[in-house]
């Protein structure tokens, strides 16, 4: 989960097999992409999340091979790739299994192993700060492209129903995310045309939505 300060926020799960990879825009500013995450956002006007290629992680260096339990469960030391090639420095700071404070220069790449497990951590990138969960079962790369790089849009999401939706966006990013009953969202995503599926009040539909400057998708029972 993903907080977003001063005063709006994002909260995202990130669900990747292997490798994490996202790059933080600024429209302000923006993040991620394909399959790179789950999220929920909040109000208003939060950096939409365009996704990036993977980078695969350096093949040098790293940490030790994992262990494993007689059920098959990794344990041991993975290693945390991060890749800043956004104009401003990058800081996280991480907290669970251990405690881990990593800074980034701009233009650089440092590789850090940490102890395998979730952790809570507090970032900050672009002038932005943000707070959440991330799961490090994996070697993970984390990417960081321009401050400025994506077109981003602002578009709205209404549900005039009595039942939440869940809304999946794929496209220039990838995005799941709730809008509850009686709820308007308004968010910054990249521009472009989405696959969209609808789920709400027990049924599912999908279909296409063009993410263009102030637009409005209002939501309704299938």
């Amino acid at each position: 989960m993903l907080r977003f300060r001063n005063p709006t926020y994002l909260r995202i799960f990130f669900l990747v097999g292997g490798t994490l990879v996202f790059g933080l825009l600024t429209g302000f500013s923006g993040w991620y992409h394909p399959g790179c995450l789950t999220l929920d956002y909040a109000v208003p006007n939060p950096p939409g999340l365009p996704c990036l290629p993977p980078t695969p992680p350096p093949t040098t260096g790293g940490a030790p091979p994992p262990e494993t339990t007689s059920q098959g469960a990794k344990q041991g030391p993975i290693r945390l790739t991060v890749i800043n090639q956004s104009e401003l420095p990058f800081s996280i700071t991480l907290t669970g299994p251990q405690t881990y404070v990593f800074n980034v220069a701009s233009g650089e790449t440092r590789v850090f192993v940490v102890t395998r497990g979730a952790y809570t951590f507090d970032m900050m990138l672009c002038a932005l700060g943000a707070q959440g969960v991330l799961n490090l079962d994996k070697m993970t790369t984390m990417q960081f492209k321009s401050c400025a790089l994506e077109k981003l849009v602002e578009v709205t999401f209404k549900n005039p129903t009595a039942s939440p939706a869940s809304i999946t966006l794929s496209g220039p990013g990838n995005f799941v995310f709730t809008v509850l009953a009686g709820e308007t969202r308004v968010l910054t995503i990249p521009r472009g045309e989405y696959a969209v599926t609808r789920s709400l009040c027990g049924g599912t539909e999908t279909g296409t939505f063009a993410a263009r400057s102030h637009r409005t998708m209002s939501l309704a029972c299938p």
